[in-house]
């Protein structure tokens, strides 16, 4: 227990460090440094933010995003300055704390810096989405889409394909609901036939005195037919979204490398 108290006491102290360091004086230093083109003096401001370098507390993770912020201002600072020896190193570091970061704390205008250190991070994502997609499997692909058609597709990147999947098993869904509820009308239409309307004996089966039991089973057959059909084409629609993934493997994404 008193251990357990140390620890959280611990934590609580580095996100009071960290918290106090940062200071609203602290960042309008750091945006007029830039501003006045002083990227040394802004790149030094920021990262003498007391405890911003130290291990991050398990149990402070609203942290993380305000230090993936500083980090994103640091590796701006360094492209303003044309200096990107280690700016892949620090957005990196960004990506580790907060994959979803678009921006900094300086509340600057957005200039060329700004936004190559946001495309830069993109093509992060973009590279670490790629490597999810390779990682992906056949087996694991087939298997979802054999549950729901067009999961498979999504899980190897392919949103286009699993749209059109979804939407072909919808339709096709839909048209088999509609025949089968049309054979089973014409089924229970037959089964509803009154003995009396029978009279074999006495029918000639003509036109102008026909036997209603052998149109309404021959409507019955004819019905069921189209539903058999509907759902042979629901079955061949889903199954296709399962072996489609034998044509096509996991998505390639264009991915620009930039030169550091």
């Amino acid at each position: 227990m008193h251990v357990l108290f140390v620890f959280l006491t611990c934590i609580s102290l580095s996100v009071s460090v960290f918290a106090e360091g940062f200071s609203p004086e602290l960042q309008k230093k750091a945006e007029d440094a830039y501003m006045q083109k002083n990227y040394d003096q802004a790149f030094l401001i920021l990262t003498e933010i007391p405890n911003l370098l130290g291990v991050v507390p398990l149990l402070d993770s609203p942290r993380n995003r305000t230090r993936a912020e500083i980090f994103f201002d640091l590796a701006r600072i360094r492209l303003a300055q044309n200096d990107t020896s280690r700016v892949r190193e620090i957005l990196t570091y960004v990506f580790d704390l907060d994959d979803g970061v678009r921006g900094g704390i300086l509340d600057l205008v957005e200039d060329d810096a700004f936004f190559e250190t946001r495309n830069r991070l993109a093509q992060l994502r973009k590279q670490k989405r790629q490597k999810d997609l390779s990682e992906t499997t056949f087996l694991g692909a087939a298997g979802r889409s054999l549950m729901l058609p067009g999961w498979g597709q999504f899980y190897r990147g392919h949103p286009k394909r699993a749209f059109g999947f979804i939407g072909a098993t919808a339709a096709a869904t839909v048209f088999w609901f509609v025949c089968d509820q049309d054979y089973k009308r014409a089924y229970n239409s037959y089964r509803a036939t009154q003995i009396g309307e029978l009279n074999v004996e006495q029918r000639e089966g003509t036109s102008a005195d026909p036997l209603p039991y052998q149109q309404r089973f021959q409507v019955a057959q004819s019905k069921a037919r189209r539903a058999n059909m509907a759902l042979g084409i629901l079955a061949g629609v889903w199954l296709a979204g399962v072996f489609d993934h034998v044509i096509v493997g996991p998505a390639h994404l264009e991915i620009r490398v930039p030169i550091y």
